[in-house]
């Protein structure tokens, strides 16, 4: 191919030792073929990635040898672009992707080894699934649905420059939204300046639209609301949350905002429980610390003032990195959460939020991107942590 063409995100020899650690996963689970379906994967090990990933694609990856990318016949210049493999496998319109893939398998003489398959990949289909079943294995595959997920949860140098670049345009984000946030103002023209400073800040499509809530909408129970076309009102609490990506690597975090001074004594008591969980936690949030021990002093400045009852029982954070729509964090592989025994090692990355609630009235939170070093949590997204009053 034609190597002035190649857009590699990362020098081959780190996707080569990211191959290297996935096959010595394999090995030791006796895996010889690990058929890969999460976009999210394929980009880590190969660089490729589309928006077209909502059609049929698979990356197979034998114990011992270089992988085999299949994809859409009208993705492979791009296939070739993006990668460091030097060739893909692909299949016309006209041509069902299954019959291609078992043919490759076949001209391998992969398709009777032990196989392991991403069974949660969410663009492995329940149809494709089961005829790659009948057509290739004599027993069921072997789950392997978080192996290669796992070995993203520690991040490289360079993977950490592309999330703190992910960190700046963030940044530019919330500033954007918050000059426009105005009593009068609807929540979709704020959500426009979001994504402007987004953009103008250099970011890349997000892996899962900003968030944005006000009055009503800012509770815990519409806290994956996008705008609307509500206008902002006098003593509404605002709640917004922006992400940035740069190279699929993305950061993100959550400011709560009040329209006018807050009264109410209780809201701001919250408000700086929230600022003082998030400090607790990421004091706490060391290589060597339990998910558990980040859970428990997240949780802790609320439980102990007496308000457990504002302390939200789901998670408190969640690994973030590489994200492709619908989702921008890795939390189905790592979150922070109740009695995880899960040890946190140095250049994990997480999204950590003490987030309460006020009743019906508001969900509180003041949230970072963090990275795990050995002392405790460097965060990668800079912005003043305070209440904003509108």
């Amino acid at each position: 191919m034609d190597e002035s063409r190649r857009e590699l995100a990362f020098a081959v020899e780190e996707y080569k030792g990211r191959l290297r650690n996935v096959q010595q996963e394999m090995q030791r689970r006796g895996i010889d073929l690990l058929m890969v379906f999460w976009p999210e994967n394929i980009y880590y090990l190969t660089g490729y990635h589309t928006h077209g990933y909502f059609r049929f694609q698979v990356l197979l990856v034998p114990s011992d040898k270089d992988p085999v990318l299949i994809v859409r016949a009208i993705d492979r210049q791009i296939a070739l672009d993006l990668t460091w493999l030097g060739k893909c496998e692909v299949y016309p319109d006209n041509e069902d992707p299954l019959d291609v893939t078992v043919r490759v398998l076949k001209d391998h003489g992969w398709e009777q080894v032990r196989t392991g398959v991403e069974l949660d990949g969410w663009f492995l289909t329940t149809r494709n699934f089961l005829i790659l079943r009948q057509r290739l294995w004599k027993t069921d595959p072997i789950d392997a649905s978080q192996l290669i997920n796992r070995a993203r949860l520690v991040k490289s140098e360079q993977e950490l420059i592309y999330m703190r670049k992910a960190a700046r345009a963030v940044e530019a984000s919330m500033q954007a939204g918050l000059d426009a946030i105005r009593v009068g103002v609807p929540e979709h023209a704020v959500a426009a300046e979001m994504h402007r400073g987004l953009f103008d800040a250099g970011s890349e499509y997000l892996g899962h639209p900003p968030l944005i809530g006000s009055g009503p909408r800012s509770d815990l129970y519409r806290v994956f609301d996008t705008w609307s076309d509500r206008v902002i009102q006098a003593d509404d609490p605002v709640t917004i949350e922006p992400g940035g990506c740069v190279k699929r690597y993305h950061a993100l975090f959550v400011r709560t905002i009040h329209m006018g001074p807050p009264k109410d004594k209780t809201f701001l008591k919250l408000v700086d429980l929230s600022l003082e969980g998030l400090r607790a936690g990421m004091s706490c949030m060391r290589a060597g610390a339990t998910s558990a021990e980040v859970y428990d002093a997240v949780k802790g400045p609320a439980r102990k003032a007496g308000f457990d009852h504002h302390t939200a029982t789901s998670r408190c954070g969640y690994s973030i990195g590489i994200g492709f729509p619908p989702d921008w964090g890795e939390g189905r592989t790592q979150s922070i959460k109740q009695d995880d025994p899960t040890v946190l090692q140095e250049n994990m990355t997480f999204h950590l939020m003490p987030s309460l609630w006020y009743e019906d009235k508001a969900l509180i939170c003041f949230s970072e991107t963090v990275r795990v070093t050995k002392t405790g949590a460097e965060a990668l997204t800079n912005f003043p942590r305070e209440l904003f009053v509108r």
